[in-house]
C-alpha cells in the first residue's frame, strides 16, 4: 500500500497529521475486508422518502472491534438541509453514545475519497472536484496534506466558480475553474446532487482522467465512465440494490462491482462512494479519541459556513 511521503511536508505537526492519516487508510483497508466477510452484519442502507426532495436514510452495522452503531439522516434537498444522528455501543463502555453526525458525513466522505486517491496511486495528479460544498471542501484539506497542490474546481451551470475563492484562501491550494480545465486532471472527485443529464461530465471532458471518484451514486458521470472502465465500492451489495435509481441513464445494469479494499494501483477505473456504517464509525472513533490533526481538521470545521 503507498504510503504519503513525510519529506513533502516540513512543519512537525504536518508530519504527526500524515502519520495518523497513514495508520486511518490501515484501518479503512481492515475493517473494509471485514465487511465484506461478515456481510450479514451489514444490511444495505435503507431510504425512503418523507415528501418530494425530503427523505431519510437508515444504516446501521456492528465493526471487527465490536462497535455497534446506527445513523439516522434527514435530508432537505430544497432548503440544503442535512441533519444526522449516530449511536454508538461500545463493548467496553456502558450506555449508548449519541453523536451530531452532520460532519462525521462530511469526514468520513472526505476521508473515503482520499483513500481511493491513495489506493491508485494517483497523488501526482491535478484533481478535479465536480460541486463546491463541504464534503469536497474537506476532500481538498485531506488533498493538499497528501501532497496534491493543484486542483481544478466546477461549480454548477449557474455559478462554475462558486466557492473557489474560499477553497484558494482555505486550503492554499493553486485553483483553477471552467470546465475546459478539467483537461489538465487525472483524476475527478464528484460530489453534488446535480442528476440532469444535460450537465454531465462525460469523458471527452476530461480526456486524460483515468480515476473517477463519485460520493452517494455517480449522478453527475455520464454512462461512458461505467461503460467499460472497472468499478469498485464501498459497498457492492447496497449499490447493486441502487443501481437502477442511482444511474438512470444507462441503459444496462451493473457489471461486476469490485470491494473498495482490494483497489490496488490501477487507471481507467471508477469508484463509487455510498456511505457505509463502517465509515462513519471509523470517523467517529477518529473524533473522539481527539487523534483528527487539528491542523487542519477542526480549521476546516470552523470555516464550512464560509461557503455559500
Amino acid at each position: 500500500m503507498k504510503k504519503v511521503e513525510d519529506t513533502r511536508l516540513h512543519s512537525p505537526r504536518a508530519i504527526d497529521s500524515v502519520m495518523i492519516l497513514n495508520k486511518v487508510i490501515d484501518i479503512v483497508t481492515y475493517e473494509c475486508l471485514y465487511m465484506e466477510r461478515h456481510p450479514d452484519l451489514f444490511p444495505p442502507k435503507e431510504s425512503f422518502l418523507v415528501n418530494s426532495g425530503k427523505y431519510v436514510n437508515v444504516m446501521c452495522g456492528q465493526n471487527s472491534r465490536g462497535v455497534v452503531a446506527s445513523k439516522t439522516i434527514y435530508v432537505n434537498e430544497a432548503e440544503g438541509i442535512l441533519d444526522a444522528t449516530m449511536a454508538l455501543r461500545f463493548p467496553d463502555k456502558e450506555g449508548i453514545t449519541v453523536l451530531d453526525a452532520g460532519y462525521l458525513t462530511i469526514l468520513r466522505s472526505a476521508l473515503f475519497a482520499a483513500y481511493a486517491v491513495l489506493r491508485s496511486g494517483h497523488i501526482e495528479s491535478t484533481i478535479g472536484l465536480i460541486g463546491g460544498g463541504k464534503i469536497n471542501l474537506m476532500t481538498a484539506a485531506f488533498l493538499k496534506l497528501m501532497g496534491v497542490r493543484d486542483i481544478v474546481l466546477l461549480g454548477g451551470r449557474q455559478r462554475p466558480d462558486k466557492n473557489a475563492h474560499v477553497f484558494t484562501n482555505l486550503t492554499g491550494l493553486r485553483v483553477k475553474t471552467g470546465i475546459e480545465n478539467l483537461k489538465d486532471c487525472g483524476v475527478l472527485i464528484s460530489c453534488t446532487t446535480n442528476n440532469e443529464e444535460k450537465d454531465m461530465i462525460k469523458p471527452i471532458h476530461a480526456p486524460n482522467t483515468t480515476l473517477v471518484i463519485a460520493q452517494d451514486g455517480g449522478f453527475t458521470l455520464s454512462p461512458e465512465w461505467r461503460k467499460h472502465w472497472k468499478i469498485y465500492t464501498d459497498h457492492p451489495t447496497q449499490l447493486a440494490k441502487h443501481w437502477d435509481e442511482e444511474f438512470p441513464y444507462d441503459h444496462v445494469g451493473g457489471g461486476v462491482l469490485h470491494p473498495l479494499y482490494k483497489l490496488g494501483y490501477e487507471k481507467n477505473v471508477g469508484v463509487y462512494l455510498y456511505g457505509t456504517i463502517t465509515a462513519d464509525i471509523i470517523a467517529a472513533q477518529w473524533q473522539m479519541a481527539d487523534t483528527i490533526p487539528d491542523m487542519f481538521i477542526h480549521d476546516y470545521l470552523e470555516n464550512l459556513k464560509l461557503l455559500e
